[in-house]
């Protein structure tokens, strides 16, 4: 659910706010230090990389490649201070339809402000394989009112788990 604690005018300020902060992340990333964090959870399919950037011992960002038996998820979690920011969240499927394989995709971003989703927007598309890239390509970002909390949730207790307790966190 995203959260109406802000009036319409200070969202649109923190939102500003957090893109710039994101620039920012992105201009500072060469000075991070890269972490790889790999697991396999023993009794299902699910599996993964996590790449941890840290300056200064503080975590940045943690970019997340989770996958399964016919989806996987991309999500990026950025954080100031201790703090989740943004999220950037890149998911897909298959399935067949018809005699045709089907693919879907979904590109959300999750703008948070201490601890409340500001505002989430998503983009998706399903199509056969062939035609995929361009139908994701002419989807538009559309603002989603009714979010599932809970990536925010694992986002704040990724930076909690980090190194040791990563897929204890996934896998139960």
């Amino acid at each position: 659910m995203v959260s109406m604690h802000l009036k319409a005018q200070d969202v649109e300020t923190k939102i500003k706010e957090i893109k710039t902060l994101f620039v920012t992340n992105k201009e500072d990333s060469a000075e991070f230090v890269n972490k790889t964090v790999s697991f396999q959870c023993p009794d299902n399919p699910v599996g993964g990389d996590l790449v941890v950037q840290t300056k200064d011992n503080k975590i940045q960002t943690i970019y997340t490649n989770i996958g399964g038996d016919c989806a996987a998820s991309l999500i990026d979690y950025f954080y100031n201070n201790d703090q989740l920011y943004f999220m950037f969240v890149r998911s897909g499927g298959i399935h067949e339809e018809e005699g045709k394989i089907i693919e879907y995709r979904s590109e959300t971003r999750v703008y948070v402000n201490n601890g409340k989703i500001l505002r989430v927007t998503e983009k998706t598309a399903s199509a056969p394989s062939e035609e995929i890239g361009a139908e994701f390509k002419k989807a538009k970002q559309e603002i989603v009112t009714d979010y599932d909390e809970s990536y925010l949730d694992l986002g704040n207790k990724l930076i909690k788990a980090y190194p040791t307790g990563i897929q204890k966190l996934y896998c139960e």
